[in-house]
């Protein structure tokens, strides 16, 4: 998961079976950090080093994310 926030880029890991709660922080990220581009069902796009996976119906969140909204 990722977390967009005023002050930075939040990559989470949750469990591979479901689960509701993170697991871990991956990566802490400064704001402003580029998400996508995204294409397709599943996009695959790296942050901090990991891939991830992001299904189409959230690319448009994604997209709507401009750095200069925040802060």
């Amino acid at each position: 998961m990722v977390l967009v926030t005023d002050r930075a880029v939040v990559v989470l890991e949750y469990g591979r079976f479901g689960g509701v709660k993170p697991t871990r922080v991956l990566a802490r990220l400064p704001q402003g950090t580029p998400i996508g581009p995204m294409s397709g069902t599943w996009a695959r796009i790296e942050l901090a080093g990991e891939r991830l996976w992001v299904h189409k119906k959230w690319h448009e969140d994604a997209a709507a994310f401009v750095p200069t909204r925040l802060g």
